[in-house]
């Protein structure tokens, strides 16, 4: 007869019937895994979920205009986010508002106080985190929150105004990006992806175990490294188009070129088009990285401009030529049954590429205007280059000038620099007909169709 058990031992009375019955003991806590692990998946999705529809709930808040001030911030948003974290707020060994700072570098008024100072239970002598609020159309305090850490000793800082929330972790030295960890936005992100960087940093159960701070030092020396990384891409891009016709990067394109249209392109145009790109700005394709809270004197306060995240939407394709007169390769696109014109005092031009463009316009000014050009090159004379000379030893060092066609002679013995791309061309015949009194993208004075 089986021996009766409790229902609370049934882990046990299964491992006695194992052993009973096949002479293998299995420890009772193996029989009941399962089962645990399941409880403990179903907390950890109903304690994510509670938190989630807390932050839906003050999304539709926030598109309500229903927080009016730093008060509301506090007692309607922080405390009840971090209640749900696992904080008892009513208990000071856990957090204190309204913290003292021991000592200040203000000399008049009474000492600054922190919003919210969070303490590890195992050292309650100094708060090891810090919450600094501000009201919901603030976006300053980053200054402010550094000095407060400074004073108060803390390891990590929270940011907020509520829409937004910061996460530092503030290591000695560096400046206010080195110690950012992230930033999240309750408009703009997942609220599970935002419930989840909560739990990570602020739950009271990572705080108290120190993982909280582990986290902390390990995702922002994981995004200290992205941030190095992503400087580095422009410098890669530089290295990338410096090739030749055997390039890695020539060769790739080729060979996707090729896909499309079922023909090889030639070397020189190849070449062409990646020599056109190296006087795009790549730095103005490259994210920008999370910025602090903005300092008061560059907080904007229009909308920012959404940025492109492509060449096509950026600008318009660039194509560099050579002109024929100085025996280079060009891309003519008169072959193709492709035309580039410009216009100039009424009258249209025909142009082989930019480059013939961009010399002919120049001329037409000289020839209108007499010494105009002697007017024009202190204009193009820039700290680092020159884009109008008398000699192209001016323009370039020899070594380039023997390797690469950068230089291209005009009128009267002038040479023109043209290793630039369209728009430093546009730019700089701006600045011409600046000089000679003309009107740029008028059809009296200069338009160009690059």
């Amino acid at each position: 007869m089986i021996p009766s058990y409790p229902v609370l031992d049934t882990a046990k009375y299964l491992g006695l019937l194992i052993l009973r019955y096949t002479d293998f003991k299995i420890s009772p806590h193996l029989v009941g895994y399962g089962g645990s692990c399941r409880a403990r998946s179903a907390s950890r999705r109903t304690f994510m979920n509670t938190l989630i529809d807390l932050l839906h709930e003050i999304k539709e808040n926030f598109r309500k205009g229903a927080y009016l001030n730093e008060a509301s911030v506090r007692a309607q948003i922080v405390l009840p986010v971090l209640t749900k974290l696992g904080w008892s707020i009513t208990d000071p060994n856990q957090i204190i508002p309204e913290y003292p700072l021991k000592s200040s570098k203000r000399k008049k008024g009474p000492a600054p106080k922190v919003d919210l100072a969070l303490f590890n239970l195992s050292d309650t002598n100094a708060p090891q985190g810090i919450i600094e609020l501000k009201r919901p159309e603030n976006t300053s305090g980053d200054e402010q929150i550094f000095e407060y850490a400074y004073h108060t000793g803390a390891t990590t800082a929270v940011l907020t105004n509520g829409k937004s929330w910061r996460f530092y972790y503030l290591q000695p030295g560096g400046s206010y990006d080195d110690r950012l960890i992230r930033t999240l936005e309750i408009e703009e992100h997942d609220l599970e992806e935002m419930a989840k960087a909560l739990i990570r940093y602020l739950s009271f159960k990572n705080f108290q175990s120190g993982k909280a701070i582990e986290y902390a030092q390990r995702d922002q020396s994981q995004r200290k490294n992205q941030m190095r990384a992503r400087d580095a891409i422009p410098h890669a891009w530089d290295k990338l188009v410096e090739g030749d016709a055997d390039s890695r990067l020539a060769k790739i394109l080729i060979q996707v070129t090729s896909s499309i249209s079922g023909y090889a392109p030639q070397d020189e145009d190849v070449m062409a088009f990646i020599l056109s790109l190296r006087d795009r700005d790549a730095t103005a394709f490259i994210r920008p990285s999370q910025t602090p809270f903005a300092r008061k004197s560059t907080t904007s306060n229009g909308p920012q401009k959404k940025r492109h995240t492509s060449f096509e939407k950026k600008e318009r394709r660039a194509i560099l030529g050579e002109d024929n007169e100085t025996s280079r390769k060009s891309i003519d696109r008169s072959k193709s049954g492709k035309t580039l014109s410009f216009t100039f005092k009424g009258t249209r031009h025909e142009a082989k590429n930019q480059i013939d463009a961009y010399a002919k316009i120049i001329e037409l000014m000289e020839r209108e205007n007499p010494g105009f050009l002697d007017r024009l090159a202190p204009e193009l004379s820039f700290p680092k280059t020159k884009a109008l000379a008398r000699s192209e030893h001016e323009l370039a060092s020899p070594e380039i000038l023997e390797k690469q066609s950068v230089t291209i002679q005009i009128i009267d013995g002038w040479w023109l620099y043209t290793k630039i791309g369209r728009e430093t061309k546009i730019k700089n015949l701006k600045i011409a007909c600046n000089v000679a009194g003309i009107a740029f993208g008028k059809p009296d004075g200069l338009m160009v169709d690059f």
